[in-house]
């Protein structure tokens, strides 16, 4: 695959993984993408550096609260957090380990 098909394809994953509003962004640089549910409202915040995967990435619902929240490094995740009503319901760390949180918070 050429560098422009390449580059073209970055852009173009943004719109088909969340069939929703976004503005276009060439994922091979360092930025930070936007997605938006189709009355507006912020769906997610992705960042990229030199292509891979960096930074906290948000997943929002259509009511504007955090749903999910994953911090990645140079393209791999170091943790996940699954959220409902506002609290962690779910971790997963960089190994893989899935940890229900209880509504205690332990």
């Amino acid at each position: 695959m050429s560098a422009l098909h390449s580059r073209y394809y970055n852009i173009l994953i943004i719109f088909f993984l969340f069939g929703t509003k976004a503005i276009a962004c060439d994922t091979t640089q360092t930025v930070k993408c936007k997605t938006f549910f189709k009355n507006g409202e912020l769906q997610t915040i992705q960042s990229f550096k030199n292509g891979q995967r960096n930074g906290v990435w948000i997943v929002k619902n259509e009511e504007g609260k955090i749903v999910l929240k994953t911090k990645y490094k140079n393209g791999k995740r170091i943790y996940q957090y699954t959220y409902q009503n506002n609290k962690i319901i779910e971790s997963i760390d960089r190994k893989g380990k899935v940890r229900k949180v209880n509504d205690c918070g332990c």
